[in-house]
């Protein structure tokens, strides 16, 4: 058993600004706080690098985490006393994903998720089956795929698996390992995707206009087809269903993700809004732009990365109504972590970031700032 701090080895904070760069370009006039954040690791020979920002400037952001035992659809649990135990499927996908798994446990660390959340390997096998339904397990794939279960499945020691499997690969995603990883650890803990939130969503994409609209008709664009397993889900459709039926159904599953689950239409899923009958616990604040669990604009589109950048080579999939990309987020926000301490009832006395050490007069105003906002129930 160790704790997030201790995996960060070498961990060495550099403060600095990009210049130019407007990736981190703060919402209030505060940017002594808000600058980038650089944080160089050196875990066992591997030197990885990444770039982000605390961001506690902002009073108005808002993060979503999994209703603990809610939700119509699927049930979802916290881990108990913030502990995630987990288990690598082989010695191959401990050797290959180990290092940038330990690396993304020490992001979420710098960026503030307190010490008392943990992990603990389960080496024996024997161990691990007696209590698979409560330990997670990592597996590896060379697919350029990324999946993680959502919390604890289940609070019986046999039942359903959690797992996380992960793919090794700079060409999905955000386009960074470790990121990827860290993303992948947010779901873990419990956190849904920023950009799923209902209340950032429009008519016909969800049920109900939020107050906070940033995708859909009259808004940023969401471009279905760009997807890339569009034409794949559409040939699948057509000769299961037929033209006409086929392609009704697929008109369905890009404007809703109930209609994306039912069809199996993958890349669809992981964009669209979520359900109403997926409970899920969010603030009641703006859009974090910031969020490690926002997808970069290409992420899922059609086409072969080749690196961040003005155009990364895929497709754009979502756009800010001001035809603005997503960025691409390799670090977790602020809100990130006050998502996961706010599931598990953290009090804030206990939640301190070791980026937020940077020394500027103003900390203390946002400190209290923060206060107010406890976060609320949704449901739509």
């Amino acid at each position: 058993m160790y704790s997030l701090r201790s995996l960060m080895f070498a961990a060495v904070l550099a403060h600095g600004v990009i210049a130019g760069s407007r990736m981190w370009e703060a919402p209030l006039h505060y940017p002594s706080v808000d600058a980038p954040v650089e944080i160089t690791l050196n875990l066992e020979g591997v030197n990885v690098t990444q770039v982000g920002t605390h961001s506690i400037n902002s009073t108005e952001k808002r993060w979503v985490t999994i209703k603990d035992g809610g939700g119509r659809l699927a049930r979802s649990f916290k881990w108990p006393n913030k502990k995630i135990r987990f288990h690598y499927e082989t010695e191959e996908a401990k050797e290959k994903l180990e290092v940038y798994l330990d690396a993304a446990k020490a992001l979420w660390s710098a960026a503030g998720l307190p010490d008392e959340f943990t992990y603990e390997e389960v080496t024996s096998e024997t161990d691990y089956e007696a209590k698979k339904g409560q330990i997670l397990q990592i597996k590896y794939n060379d697919r350029n795929y990324l999946g993680t279960t959502l919390g604890l499945p289940t609070q019986d020691d046999g039942g359903t698996r959690p797992m996380m499997d992960l793919c090794d690969s700079d060409k999905i995603g955000t386009l960074n390992i470790v990121a990827n990883f860290a993303h992948e650890l947010g779901h873990a803990w419990g956190l849904h995707h920023e950009h799923q939130n209902p209340q950032f969503w429009a008519i016909p994409h969800t049920e109900t206009k939020g107050d906070r609209v940033q995708f859909g008709p009259g808004y940023g664009e969401f471009r279905c087809e760009s997807l890339s397993d569009y034409q794949a889900t559409k040939t699948k459709l057509v000769e299961r269903y037929g033209e006409g039926e086929g392609n009704a159904r697929l008109r369905q599953s890009c404007l809703k993700r109930k209609h994306a689950i039912r069809d199996e239409f993958r890349g669809a899923i992981e964009w669209l809004p979520l359900d109403p009958s997926e409970d899920f616990v969010g603030s009641v604040k703006e859009f974090d732009e910031r969020s490690i669990m926002l997808y970069p604009s290409r992420a899922g589109g059609s086409g072969t990365a080749n690196g961040q950048g003005a155009d990364d080579g895929r497709a754009v999939v979502l756009t800010r109504a001001d035809g603005k990309e997503l960025d691409y987020n390799t670090a977790p926000s602020e809100q990130d972590v006050q998502g996961i301490r706010k599931l598990y009832g953290v009090p804030r006395k206990t939640y301190k970031s070791l980026l937020s050490e940077l020394k500027d007069p103003s900390n203390s105003r946002f400190t209290d700032e923060r206060l107010k906002d406890e976060g609320s129930s949704c449901n739509t």
